[in-house]
């Protein structure tokens, strides 16, 4: 799978810095999740291995052309921060995270392990 995910990076990287006309030292903001990768709902199944893969692929692409890379959203929402956990509760009303499915108790519970791996 690693391959597969290697090569689809890699053309659509070049498809997309064609198609938005990005040149040496533009910028590019990359925003997807390893569950997105796998075919999965947003935030419901992190991959160190689909992450690795992609930033494997992308970078060499991105350095050939000169164009930067910006992370969207580089701290997942504030899930990487560690502050919200299992059962944390967002007002829909005020704060999109209530509808966002990686902040879900299931989700949270799988992408604890993503958590331990960057803690270490």
């Amino acid at each position: 799978m690693q391959k597969e995910i290697l090569e689809a990076v890699r053309t659509a990287v070049r498809e997309l810095i064609r198609t938005a006309k990005l040149g040496q030292g533009d910028l590019l903001v990359v925003g997807c999740s390893s569950s997105e990768i796998l075919g999965e709902a947003i935030g419901t199944h992190s991959s160190a291995d689909a992450a690795d893969a992609v930033v494997s692929a992308l970078f060499p692409v991105l350095e050939e052309l000169g164009v930067g890379l910006v992370a969207f959203s580089p701290m997942a929402n504030g899930f990487l921060t560690g502050r919200y956990g299992k059962g944390e509760k967002f007002d829909a009303r005020y704060d999109y995270r209530a509808s966002m499915p990686q902040f879900t108790d299931a989700a949270v519970e799988q992408n604890q392990k993503l958590l331990e791996l960057l803690n270490r």
